[in-house]
């Protein structure tokens, strides 16, 4: 039972988070931003080793929907692809314009979908399994049937 409600938690939870993530897109709108300034600096890494990592912090700046501008950092491990003065599309949730601007990368899109999808792969494995348990067509390791 335990496997089944595992599994239930799991392929609910995806499908809350693909509803939530396609909900937050209708919300965003999309415009130009220009870069207004590119730093670089050694931040300590996360993970086993903690090693220093090299940061890319890019200041842009763009203008709402109703005529204020707004800035925004954006951070990455990669060295960006754009230049101080280039203009970059950006996209950005219209009721926190400064708070969730970003510079779209379809690695970073493409990533919250495959999580999304394994997620719910593996909610389908539990519920399947549970299933077949709390049926009596699966016996755990182990047990002897007679």
């Amino acid at each position: 039972m335990a496997l089944f409600l595992l599994g239930l938690l799991i392929v609910v939870g995806s499908l809350v988070a693909a509803v939530w993530r396609v909900h937050w897109l209708r919300g965003t709108l999309r415009t130009k931003a220009e870069v207004l300034r590119m730093t670089s600096r050694e931040e300590e890494g996360g993970g086993q080793y903690n090693m220093m990592e090299t940061v890319y912090v890019s200041q842009l700046q763009f203008e709402r929907t109703d005529g204020a501008t707004c800035s925004f950092e954006q951070k990455q491990g990669n060295k960006p692809r754009f230049r101080v003065g280039d203009r970059v599309s950006i996209r950005f949730h219209r009721t926190d314009p400064s708070g969730t601007a970003e510079v779209p990368f379809i690695t970073n899109e493409l990533m919250i979908w495959f999580a999304i999808v394994m997620c719910a792969a593996l909610g389908s494995g539990f519920l399947y399994a549970g299933n077949e348990l709390r049926h009596g067509r699966g016996t755990p390791s182990g047990t002897v049937r007679e």
